[in-house]
């Protein structure tokens, strides 16, 4: 969805021009836009283009500068520019990973913020202030950390990966997620979290050839000339003296933060919680990356600061809970900046964005709200008066809209985006928050929040890496409860019993686990197999080890290292999985050519059940429900597995299928394990239902036996 076109309109307005003209250049003082909430974004994108400077908006709340995100991209001229630096999952002094994808997200914004890629186009970042006042590595470190690799470059290969061992990589045999790398003779692998993976290979010291690859397949792909890596991390390890009070720590935390500490103090490599010792290792905010010809932008400033204050009033009662209860030693470095603290030194141009009573507001009135009275809406847009203004209409009901128009007489067609000279009506299939009229502009924009009353919710879909993150969160739980003695299982190598958590020089460990030859340490899971035998597994692939679990009581017995009686086991195993596999493929197969039942295509009121969804669907949801819909389609019986994350919108597949079949005539069963979710199902049918002659019943033990029996009667 591309808005820009209507950018040039503001220019015109004396407010808005006497703006852009104090800010072309750079003189450090304070300007105030004043405008309604539902045209910021809008005289924002058109703030940006004409200044053509770097500008940072910070926002309250991060719900805040995610909705600014979608409507600026909206609205630019350059989606690209607008970038968002998301907060943390974690709160400070909260030892949880960084999500890899946020982690990504952040180091590109700063990136951008720094001059690093595309400095000829100057980026508009979006932040909450909570996010704006983590520390991170000084503007200056980050520049330098970034090394840049050409092709015919001289570079030893054990100098290489020295370097990126201090820019906060990891070692590992194979690289498939961000901030790992490896070395595999004169090829090396590395995976910047803010770029793609690089794949470098080396003619003796010299660099041959830079190409991408595929992390999911390892093949590479597109060559390149050069290549930049940068951080791992939003801080980088480095030599540390940090005395913590250890002995006031619960028992089963003090091997953690030893290890941590033993880790800083030799400075020399990254670990999981390297992020969690910021308040050590940072010395910047987000703000300190603004150039000093960027502009600084407060959306309600003073709501700004009022929950920036409340942010460090929760943080510092975290911080005193967790002390009290042995979580964290005392000691820690405060991870975050307070916001004056860090605005107070900046020398930049502020634009303050509120709707001030003292200053002149830009041409723009709330949008009339129609809920859902779509004759009045539709008239209004009809009208003969309004032929010479710009009608566009926002929403993701576009192509119903568009018919319902077409009835008045009217034929407009909807779009993915506005044509280069928007007159007249526009319809645009899309997402924004709340419209506006402006008869200064002769522009009009409404969305769905005018129309029907209601705006769908923007959601976050787990990703790969999120997926991975998570994956390496479990990795790490699993490593801290394993005991010494403990039964473990290897993938490729059988039963052995955990000796323990072990660390030495990459390079020089016992066994053959490892052929980095790489300055550092890296940390061994020590497994104890029969006749003696000992295997020592990088941490990084212990996602090859389990638990052991038998059906019985009796100790299973290890097996023999290089004995192939490991082998002989899986290759039974196999088998056995094959057999199964032949008989469900028969069924399958015998399912297959049986005759089901094809349901017509999607009726208007399908379209109207689910255009009133609530939230904006994801990817993988759409595709669920593109999938169900040629199931249904199709005249074969139909049989498939949805599986997502909780609260993702598997009941929203379920509801629209259930519909399209009752539409056909067909009754429909949904049945749930639990009497609780029964109730929060039929709650949620019924609700999303009821405008529809469709009807909902429940069967469980909330109902009476005289209930019950109405409901099965009525089903015959």
């Amino acid at each position: 969805m591309r808005l820009h076109p209507l950018l040039a309109a503001l220019d015109r307005q004396a407010v808005f021009a006497g703006l852009v003209k104090a800010l072309r250049k750079p003189g450090g003082r304070t300007h105030v836009l004043s405008a309604i909430t539902p045209a910021r974004a809008y005289a924002l994108a058109a703030l940006h283009a004409a200044v053509e400077r770097p500008v940072l908006l910070i926002t309250g709340r991060p719900s805040e500068a995610r909705g600014f995100v979608t409507e600026l991209r909206a609205w630019a001229r350059d989606p690209e520019s607008v970038l968002l630096f998301p907060e943390t999952d974690a709160l400070p002094y909260d030892r949880l990973p960084n999500d890899p994808d946020k982690l990504a997200e952040r180091l590109t914004t700063l990136e951008r913020l720094a001059g690093l890629q595309r400095p000829d186009q100057p980026p508009l970042v979006v932040a909450s202030v909570r996010a704006a006042m983590d520390l991170v590595l000084e503007p200056a470190a980050f520049r330098s950390s970034h090394r840049q690799i050409k092709r015919g470059q001289v570079l030893p290969p054990a100098e290489l990966a020295a370097q990126w061992l201090t820019l906060g990589y990891e070692p590992a045999p194979l690289v498939d997620q961000p901030g790992l790398f490896s070395r595999r003779g004169g090829i090396l692998d590395v995976f910047p979290p803010g770029g793609d993976p690089l794949r470098i290979e080396l003619w003796g010291d010299e660099v041959d050839t830079i190409r991408l690859f595929d992390p999911a397949t390892q093949r590479s792909t597109e060559q390149l000339e050069s290549a930049a890596v940068g951080p791992a991390h939003e801080v980088l390890p480095r030599a540390l003296d940090v005395n913590l009070d250890l002995d006031r720590v619960r028992p089963q935390f003090v091997d953690a933060y030893a290890r941590d500490l033993r880790l800083l103090s030799e400075g020399d490599q990254a670990f999981p919680a390297l992020e969690f010792y910021r308040g050590f290792l940072g010395t910047a905010t987000l703000v300190d990356y603004l150039p000093h010809n960027g502009v600084l932008v407060l959306d309600e400033p003073e709501a700004v600061s009022r929950l920036a204050e409340e942010f460090v009033e929760q943080v510092e009662q975290l911080h005193a809970d967790l002390l009290d209860r042995g979580e964290v030693p005392p000691g820690l470095a405060r991870p975050y900046r307070p916001w004056h603290e860090a605005t107070r030194t900046l020398q930049v141009d502020r634009v303050e964005v509120k709707l001030d009573p003292d200053a002149e507001s830009l041409p723009f009135e709330h949008a009339p709200k129609y809920g859902g009275r779509l004759d009045p809406f539709l008239s209004n847009i009809v009208q003969p008066e309004n032929a010479h203004s710009t009608m566009v209409v926002v929403s993701q009901q576009a192509s119903r809209l568009s018919e319902l128009l077409q009835e008045q007489g009217l034929t407009v067609e909807p779009r993915e985006s506005l044509p280069a000279h928007p007159k007249g009506v526009e319809l645009v299939h899309g997402l924004l928050r709340e419209g506006w009229v402006s008869n200064a502009l002769g522009v009009a924009l409404f969305t769905d929040s005018e129309i029907f009353g209601w705006t769908k919710q923007r959601r976050s879909a787990p990703t790969r890496r999120l997926v991975t993150e998570r994956a390496a969160a479990a990795r790490d739980s699993f490593i801290a409860d394993l005991q010494p003695g403990d039964l473990v299982v290897h993938v490729d190598h059988g039963i052995a019993r955990y000796g323990g958590l072990v660390r030495t020089g990459v390079g020089s460990t016992p066994g053959q686990e490892t052929n980095l030859e790489l300055p550092g340490h890296a940390e061994f899971l020590l497994l104890h197999y029969a006749e003696g035998d000992n295997l020592y597994v990088p941490v990084s692939q212990a996602d090859r080890v389990g638990r052991y679990i038998g059906a019985g009581d009796a100790s299973p017995s290890l097996t023999r290292l290089g004995s192939g009686e490991w082998v002989r086991a899986k290759a039974k195993v196999r088998r056995s999985v094959r057999d199964l596999a032949q008989e469900l493929m028969e069924l399958y197969g015998a399912r297959a050519a049986l005759e089901g039942h094809a349901y017509p295509g999607d009726s208007a009121w399908q379209l109207e059940l689910e255009g009133s969804f609530a939230y904006e669907e994801t990817p993988d949801q759409l595709q669920a429900i593109q999938d169900v819909k040629a199931d249904m389609h199709s005249p074969r019986p139909m049989d498939r597995l949805l599986v997502g994350d909780v609260g993702f919108g598997k009941t929203e597949v379920a509801l629209r299928a259930a519909f399209k079949a009752v539409q056909d005539g067909r009754q429909v069963a949904v049945l749930v394990p639990t009497t609780v979710l029964a109730q929060q199902h039929f709650n949620t049918f019924r609700e999303r239902l009821g405008a529809f002659p469709v009807k909902v019943e429940m069967l469980s033990r909330f109902r009476s036996d005289k209930e019950q029996r109405d409901i099965i009667a009525g089903l015959r």
